[in-house]
């Protein structure tokens, strides 16, 4: 049993991403950087980036993965293997590039159809954007897919039981012994209560198990074989599983529910000893076959696939009970063929719940769905082949793998094991294609391997797959083959077409067969041969025929007549009153009228009775309708316009017509105009209503509207023809007579005729309704280029739908061509055009030689056209048109200038009469109801179709329109707008274009208007109040100039204009003068109290009164400032300049009459600066400019006075303001009350003369006189208060806190004045500029000279009152600070913390009061002033100019000074720790010279006196401390920087300051020596000269001091014995000695370095007992005897040389 399994499921998928091209651009360099994201359901893997690319290639070991299939993947129909293109951005979200995917039930179809060991698909896919994905998707990606399988082998113990399905199996059940081997897999479902529970079936050697995962819930069931009680099959497809305890599992779905029955029960039988029911490998009969009382329905075999429910629902509905299945066993010996075999027939009916197939769809007939599948059947071994029906793919793919076909295994036959070992082997088949390079294919025949119990649809699937060819392409051909008879030969020679649905073998296909793919012929026009004599064509037509009247013929509604030749309309006729029993008789036919509909509802009307049919689109299965003709042939028949009926009812009948049958109605294109079947009936009232019709008549012409319309356009085309006919005969309401003269009458004759044509064009060429039928008959063509040997060809194409005919190809080497051939388009646009080209074919290339285009209106003109058309390049083509459509004869009737109707029939009706009666009854009629608007709605729709219909005049309609709206004249919007489109229309007609009556009229009804316009706007603030409603006010301008230009030349009508903008003027400057005189008598009438006068000193009252009246009227004039302006109207400008001139003369005489002390006229004063700047008065002119100096003349008095009282107050407030002064600091500030006071009345005082805005610098120049004198008193005044404090208590060791609030209230007040002097002078350049047109004789200059010398002065007080404060207090702290440094230095050595303590305890409360209570920049000044003061006390201490310094007290100072900088400090709120350490720098340098030898001091000194350009690098040679160079280097950055030095009073180390350090070093000789040579310059000049000799004959520099002149001695040379006299020196570094040659003028020098001494000893020699022996580190001596005093000589030797650092030589003496 188990050697004989072997089935698979998918296990794994590698997926490469190979490539992908043609990608969307994403950045802005016009590249991309893509990358793709592969995903099965929640797995999914990325690739690498590829940079700047829209085709990538991916490397195969960075776009390759792996996915491993699980249970659930499988069990999902949804699952699928999808890839995203994404492009990668650093700064941003990616952007989506698109997308394809592949379902996996797909990848399992094409595996299936491999049979190669290796299944990979390899496929293009193109990138698709889903909904709700935004951006723009092209391209496609190159991808590759190798599907892996997993056998189930149980002999060899992988398949089952490999790791993986075991692993998976003993995790969902743990309970079962590992020790159990896997058998089988099972897919089905547990039956439940709900929903079936699909899962697996494990079954094992001693269980039986189950295990379900649905949607997260699980399922399991273990059975011990020895607790089954029973194991059989259920319907349909099911297995129960009963325990012995009574419990039921039942088990449905199955694929091979019968061998699944088996298995089960042969193993539960193995189990527990039962024997077995049944074996795979033996064959009985009907039992294998699945054939018993309880089955219903046929099993199958497990599907490869293994998915859950693959077969119950397509298997329970595709084959059911009634399927039939035959079998017949046919012994070998009785044929005498071998291996013959039982056949299964299973019948068509087996498919009669399939779905619907293409060939369904397309009509199969009975006989090929009544088709027999013989399978043979082979007992010996059971194998049988099935038919598969696999349903087509959906027409639109979700993805370039045409392999998304929802599978349908439809078993015949219960196989067993061995069926499925003897699968069908793949045969080799030829596919030829028809269109092959449509389909972009390299050949045109291919060869493929294919299963022949596959469906045909598997072919075009493999075709799909591997040639990259939409399922939506090919569903536009068809594959078809020979039929083949038994023996395999062809039993006819046509092809049979093949249906997807059925299997390959259903065809009798064998290896090496054909099969045909060709494209499905779309239906056409029947082919004909049309002749120039058009003759009639044989035909073989069906036409349905539908009679509108058949009710009143008494025959039937619908009809079919058969055609087989070509007939006129005529003998149409005749054929469907014989054949379709209509009865017509010949002498009826000329009542009723054909038309051919076609099936989209276009029809073409047969208006000549001899007309061919096919010229009319006549087709196989069209629609011929039968109408009956209008009743009447006139419109005079129409309306029984008969003479001597009441106007006012033939005028209601002529509007009713217009509601009724509406002319909008007729045409699809303007049907949305078209009102309501409800609003027409409340329309009809209001007219019945208006015209005061009685109920009966008026029923009664209604009536016959409504049956009227019932003939549709034709009616409103017999109006256009009476329209036409009139025209024609000089009969219509405006005749010659009426017009100026004939050349007038002409004009307006024609634009009628325009009119009548464009209408009817509208009705009948509407594109929604229109169809014609173009005969073109393309005959000859001549002048073709010559010398082209390829053939030509005539294409005509009817622009814009897509049609196009192509004659025959001949060649062009005679150059002229002849055709003859004619064809049929139909045109369903009017507005298309025809284009007529001449192709040639060279090299199987179409090249355009000529062409011309052709509009489609010019042959609706005319019936017939015959011409040569010239071409663009030379070219002529001899064609005949003809173009049939319904209506055609009024069309072509109105374009030749004619009508249809009869002039004896034309009625005698003045339409202009009635249109006059129908405006005056509506009009009236909408008075009394109270409309806003002349007309309501639908009184304005009458006259409007009225107006169209009967063609009244433009002039006539709007001159009436004009009177009526006299009658009823309103200011109103809408009755002022209509009243301006009708003047404005009329004013684009010239005089000649009126007739008489309507140029009285006309005249009467202006001269009217314009007196209401006149009152309008001279009225315009009441009547037009706010300029509401907007655009009234312009309407009415606009009127009033239209009523002053219509009818007038066009030179005259620019004077007409500028006259009446000259009355309108005069009327704006009549309102000013009555706006003024009722503002004064409304301020009588408010305050009757006060006096009235202008000469009385309080008449400014009244002025500011008018001027606020004004100011608040300005934004209601404004409102009418842009309708005025539009129009050419200053009206701002006019208006404000009568209003400022008006009121100027009241100013002047009040100013002539008022005190200047008066400070009240300032208030006037404001106001008229107000009214200046308001927008709206702001409009300058000459005359303005003089208002604006008398306004500053005006005023300039009171000015002064004011300047001069301003002067005497603020000073009075400023004593008193200091006086009383507690020197409180006021909160959030840090000065006092008066500052305060002072400058708020100042800034007050500055705020009042800016509002004034004057004109006069030199007010300005006076104000800031008296302004800097105030504060410079205020600061005086502080500055005498604080200074009496401090007078007071010199004895106090700190600064009082008032007086800091004094100092901070000087500090402020220069601030302060500072901003005031900005805002001064910034005033002082605004009135300047403001005075620029009123020079007043005094530069600018001066004035700012001056002012500038008023503000210097005031800041000059300022700080110098500041400075003498900080002064007087940092004296009284230094003189403090000096105390203590002196004493602790020169007094008693206290203890440096003693000192610290007691320097901290004295001044940093000293200093945190400066910093609480004063500013931050006076708080800076002052602690810098002390802090500077302390430097220089120290320096002073350094250098010991006063006292002596001893070295403890040295070592003090250095303290002290860190403790200063830590108390000036206050913790980071005082002086800056850098500030004091820099500026503090040379007491520091100081103090360090004070360590270092007199050497360094000497050399330093040498340095300070050389010249300044080499004193820069005087510091750099010292050594000095870390700190010390730290110091010196920041000042050196400072100085580079450019930043400011710490301070400037702080001195420098000088040569003065080295000098006196210097002498007081009493234990340095060196320095001793050096102090005395020093002052040997200046005391005894033979001795400084002598040492300077010296030092120049040993060439010694300036810094080596002389220290000892020891005179004679003698060296002794020890190596010749040679004794040498001479004289010896001792200076800082050499011991030096002179030899003098006896009888010679030569010295010999010899300097030895102290520092390279090696020996000094004293020696003792034979002859000498004073000798000094000097041995050198180079190896050579030196005696030296003949000392005056050989001790103390080598003693100073021995301590110079110690001090140079030399101290390792050899002392001992030596005797020699």
């Amino acid at each position: 049993m188990g050697a004989e399994t072997e089935y698979s499921f998918l296990e794994k998928l590698r997926v490469t991403v190979i490539e992908a091209q043609d990608l969307a651009p994403k950045d802005r360099n016009g590249k991309a950087d893509p990358y793709a994201i592969v995903s099965v359901r929640k797995k999914e893997h990325r690739t690498k980036t590829i940079e700047e690319t829209l085709n990538p290639i991916w490397k195969k070991e960075d776009a390759t993965f792996m996915f491993e299939i699980s249970e659930e993947d499988l069990g999902d129909p949804d699952a699928s293997l999808k890839f995203v293109l994404w492009n990668k951005n650093r700064a941003s979200r990616h952007d989506y590039m698109g997308e394809t995917s592949v379902p996996l039930q797909q990848l399992l179809d094409a595996a299936e159809l491999i049979t190669t060991p290796q299944k990979v698909v390899d496929q293009w896919m193109l990138l698709e954007s889903p909904e709700g994905k935004k951006g723009m998707v092209t391209g496609s990606i190159h991808v590759s897919i190798e599907i892996i399988f997993s056998s189930i082998e149980s002999e060899n113990g992988e398949g089952a039981n490999n790791s993986k399905i075991r692993a998976r199996f003993f995790r969902h059940f743990p309970t079962i012994p590992t020790s159990e081997k896997i058998l089988f897999l099972y897919r089905c479902a547990l039956s439940s209560k709900k929903i079936p529970r699909k899962g697996t079936i494990y079954l094992l050697e001693n269980h039986l198990c189950f295990y379900s995962n649905l949607l997260g819930k699980k399922k399991k069931i273990a059975i011990p074989f020895d607790e089954i009680q029973n194991v059989e099959k259920k319907f349909p497809v099911a297995v129960e599983v009963t325990r012995k305890t009574g419990k039921k599992h039942f088990f449905e779905s199955f694929l091979g529910r019968g061998q699944a029955f088996k298995d089960i029960k042969a193993q539960w039988g193995k189990s527990v000893g039962i024997p077995s029911v049944s074996s795979r490998s033996s064959f009985n009969g009907d039992q294998n076959l699945g054939i018993n009382s309880t089955d219903k329905a046929i099993d199958g075999p497990l599907s490869p696939r293994g998915r859950v429910g693959h077969g119950h629902r397509r298997m329970g509905s595709l084959v059911t009970k009634n399927t039939q299945i035959v079998i017949e066993e046919k012994k070998r010996d009785s044929l005498n063929v071998p291996n013959q075999v039982p056949t299964v027939t299973v019948g068509a009916h087996s498919f009669a719940h399939a779905p619907p197939s293409p060939g369904h769809r397309r009509g199969r007939s009975q006989a090929q769905q009544d088709f027999n599948v013989e399978i043979n059947v082979v007992p010996s071994s059971p194998t049988m082949s099935r038919a598969n029906a696999i349903i087509s793919p959906p027409s639109t793919p979700r993805s370039p793998i045409q392999l998304r076909s929802s599978t349908t295994v439809l078993p015949t036959s219960p196989l067993g094991r061995s069926a499925r070992e003897a699968m069908p082997q793949p045969i080799q088949l030829n596919v030829e294609f028809d269109s092959w390079r449509e389909l972009k294919m390299e050949k045109a025949n291919i060869t493929m391997s294919v299963v022949p119990s596959k469906p045909v649809q598997s072919l075009l699937n493999i075709i799909s797959l591997n040639h990259n060819i939409s399922t939506e392409t090919l569903s536009k051909h068809i594959m078809k083959c020979y039929a083949y008879d038994v023996m395999h030969v062809h039993s006819s020679k046509h092809k049979v077409e093949m249906d997807p649905l059925n299997a390959v073998s259903f065809y009798g296909l064998k290896e090496g067969d054909t099969i045909y793919l060709k494209r499905r012929k779309k239906g056409s026009l029947i082919p004909r041969s049309l002749t120039f004599q058009r003759k009639r064509n044989s035909i073989n037509f069906l036409l349905h025929v539908l009679v509108d009247n058949f009710e009143e013929l008494k025959c039937s509604k619908q009809t079919t007549v058969v055609l087989e030749n070509e007939v006129t309309v005529d003998e149409l006729f005749q054929k469907i009153a014989s054949e379709g029993n209509v009865p017509i008789d010949e002498e009826d036919r000329i009542y009723y009228y054909l038309s051919i509909v076609k099936p989209n509802g276009k029809s073409v009307r047969g208006e000549e009775r001899n007309q061919l049919i096919s010229y009319l689109g006549a087709e196989d299965k069209d629609t011929i309708r039968i109408s009956k003709r209008m009743p009447f042939h006139s419109v005079k028949d129409k309306y029984h316009l008969i003479e001597g009926r009441n106007e006012r009812e033939v005028t209601f009948e002529l509007a009713a017509h217009c509601l009724v049958s509406q002319t909008d109605s007729f045409c699809p294109t303007r049907r949305a105009n078209v009102i309501s079947d409800e609003t027409r009936q409340e329309w009809t009232t209001h007219l019945m209503k208006a015209m005061k019709m009685d109920s009966i008549p008026a029923s009664r012409m209604l009536e016959r509207a409504k049956q009227i319309k019932n003939h549709g356009k034709e009616t409103i085309l017999l109006e256009l023809s009476e329209r036409m006919k009139l025209l024609e005969v000089d009969k219509s309401s405006y005749q010659i007579s009426s017009f100026e003269d004939l050349e007038c009458y002409n004009r307006w004759k024609e634009n009628e005729k325009k009119e009548i044509i464009e209408e009817a064009k509208n009705l009948i060429f509407d594109e929604e309704d229109f169809l014609g039928i173009l005969a073109v008959r393309i005959i000859e063509s001549s002048d073709i280029p010559q010398g082209k040997k390829s053939e030509i060809f005539c294409s005509v194409e009817l622009k814009g739908e897509k049609i196009q005919k192509k004659t025959k190809p001949i060649s062009g080497k005679q150059g002229e061509l002849y055709w003859d051939e004619e064809f049929l388009i139909h045109v369903n646009k009017s507005s298309a055009s025809m284009n007529l080209s001449l192709i040639s074919t060279e090299s199987a290339n179409e090249v355009v030689m000529d062409s011309v285009s052709i509009p489609i209106e010019k042959f609706a003109e005319q019936r017939e056209i015959e011409e040569w058309v010239s071409m663009e390049n030379g070219s002529k083509v001899h064609i005949f048109v003809e173009l049939n459509y319904s209506f055609s004869h009024y069309y072509r009737a109105f374009c030749s200038g004619k009508g249809l109707v009869e002039p004896s029939s034309l009625s005698s009706t003045n339409y202009s009469s009635c249109y006059q009666t129908l405006l005056r009854h509506l009009a009236e009629e909408d008075e009394k109801e109270g409309s806003e608007e002349m007309l309501s709605e639908e009184s304005e729709w009458i006259l409007n179709e009225f107006k169209r219909r009967w063609g009244i005049r433009r002039n006539d309609s709007q001159v009436l329109m004009a009177k009526t709206i006299l009658r009823h004249f309103s200011t109103s919007c809408e009755r002022l707008e209509r009243l301006r489109n009708i003047l404005h229309s009329l004013s684009k007609r010239s005089r000649s274009d009126w007739t008489t009556k309507e140029w009285e009229e006309y005249f009467l009804s202006a001269t009217e208007l314009c007196e209401k316009f006149e009152d309008a706007i001279t009225q315009y603030r009441y009547v037009f109040q706010f300029n509401k409603p907007e655009g009234a006010l312009g309407m009415a301008l606009d009127c009033y100039f239209l009523l002053l230009s219509i009818g007038t030349k066009s030179e005259t009508v620019e004077k007409g204009r500028e006259m009446a903008i000259g009355q309108i003027y005069e009327f704006l400057s009549n309102s000013v003068d009555s706006n003024l005189l009722s503002l004064k008598k409304q301020y009588k009438e408010n305050y009757p109290q006060r006096v009235q006068a202008l000469d009385s000193p309080t008449a400014h009252y009244v002025l500011s009164f008018i001027c606020r009246r004004l100011l608040k009227e300005a934004s209601e004039e404004e409102n009418f400032e842009r309708t005025f302006k539009e129009r050419g109207i200053d009206f701002s400008h006019h208006v404000s300049n009568r209003y400022k001139e008006l009121l100027m003369n009241d100013v002047w005489q009040f100013c002539d009459k008022a005190p200047y002390e008066n400070s009240d006229v300032f208030e006037l004063f404001f106001r008229l600066k107000e009214l200046r700047a308001n927008p709206f008065f702001s409009k300058k002119s000459n005359e303005q400019s003089k208002m604006d100096e008398n306004l500053s003349d005006l005023f300039q008095p009171f000015t002064y006075a004011w300047i001069k009282d301003t002067k005497i107050s603020h000073t009075e407030f400023t004593e008193g303001s200091v006086g009383k002064d507690q020197c409180i600091i006021e909160s959030d500030s840090s000065n006092s009350s008066s500052l305060f006071q002072v400058f708020e009345a100042c800034e007050n005082s500055l705020e009042f003369l800016k509002s004034l805005a004057l004109d006069q610098p030199f007010v300005v120049i006076q104000f800031t006189e008296v302004l800097c004198q105030v504060v410079e008193k205020f600061i005086h005044l502080s500055y005498e208060k604080a200074y009496s404090i401090v007078a007071t208590g010199r004895e106090e060791n700190s600064t009082p806190v008032s007086v800091c609030i004094l100092m901070n209230n000087i500090e402020t007040a220069r601030e302060k004045l500072d901003g005031l002097i900005t805002e001064l002078e910034e005033e002082l350049e605004k009135s300047n500029e403001r005075s620029k047109h009123n020079p007043n004789g005094l530069t600018f200059d001066i004035l700012k000279q001056t002012f500038e010398d008023c503000s210097r002065k005031a800041f000059g007080s300022a700080r110098t009152n500041l400075d003498n404060l900080i002064q007087l207090n940092s004296d009284k702290i230094n003189n403090q600070i000096k105390k203590v440094l002196n004493a602790a230095i020169f007094g008693r050595e206290p203890s440096i913390s003693t000192v610290k303590s007691q320097l901290k305890t004295t001044f940093e409360p000293q200093l945190q009061l400066l910093l609480e209570n004063l500013l931050e920049s006076t708080f800076k000044k002052i602690s810098r002033k002390i802090w500077g003061e302390v430097v220089e006390d120290l320096h002073i201490i350094a250098v010991a100019k006063e006292r002596d310094l001893s070295h403890s007290q040295i070592r003090l100072i250095l303290p002290i000074l860190e403790e200063l900088i830590s108390i000036f400090g206050l913790k980071g709120k005082g002086i800056p720790k850098n500030y004091a350490e820099e500026s503090s720098m040379n007491v520091r340098k100081l103090l360090e010279l004070w360590t270092q030898s007199s050497s360094i001091l000497i050399d330093l000194w040498w340095k300070l006196k050389e010249p300044m350009s080499a004193k820069e690098d005087r510091l750099k040679g010292l050594k000095f401390s870390k700190t010390l160079r730290e110091s010196t280097d920041n000042l050196h950055r400072a100085a580079a920087s450019g930043s400011p030095k710490p301070t400037q009073t702080l001195t420098e180390i000088t040569e003065k300051d080295v000098m006196s350090i210097l002498e007081h070093r009493l234990d340095s000789e060196e320095a001793k020596a050096f102090v005395e040579e020093q002052k040997c310059l200046q005391t005894d000049a033979v001795k400084y000269q002598s040492i300077q000799t010296t030092r120049e004959h040993f060439g010694l520099p300036l810094s080596e001091i002389i220290l000892r002149n020891y005179g004679n001695c003698t060296l002794l040379n020890i190596s010749t014995d040679v004794k040498q006299p001479g004289f010896s020196f001792l200076t800082s570094n050499y011991l030096c000695f002179d030899v003098k040659i006896d009888g010679s003028n030569t010295t010999t020098q010899t300097m030895i370095p102290l520092k390279e001494i090696k020996t000094l000893q004293k020696t003792k020699h034979a002859f000498f007992w004073d000798a000094i022996l000097v041995e050198v580190k180079n190896g050579k001596s030196y005696s030296f005897f003949d000392w005056k005093n050989r001790d103390v000589t080598w003693k100073d030797i021995c301590d110079q040389a110690i001090a140079l650092g030399n101290s390792s030589f050899a002392t001992e003496k030596k005797e020699t």
